[in-house]
């Protein structure tokens, strides 16, 4: 998952800086669906059907994107669930 920063500015005029995971805001959602899809993955295997759940998706969609994933061996389907290539 790509990485973020967080701004925060005080009254006298500091500013921290602290990275923060993507996934962790609301930007998450906007990340393309690959990256999510890798990310979602990261945990263990899943059916097509707990990533649309857990993305939020059309199944259509994950599908074509992890066909695409596959074809570039970034992805393997395990039995009827899918999980990260070694």
């Amino acid at each position: 998952m790509p990485l973020g920063f967080c701004f925060t500015f005080d009254a006298a005029g500091s500013i921290t800086v602290l990275k923060q995971d993507l996934k962790d805001t609301n930007l998450a959602e906007e990340l393309p669906l690959s990256f999510r899809i890798k990310d979602s993955l990261k945990s263990g295997q899943m059916m097509i059907k707990e990533l649309t759940d857990v993305l939020d998706a059309n199944e259509a969609t994950i599908r074509t994107a992890i066909n695409r994933l596959a074809k570039k061996g970034e992805v393997i389907k395990i039995g009827d669930a899918w999980g990260l290539a070694l």
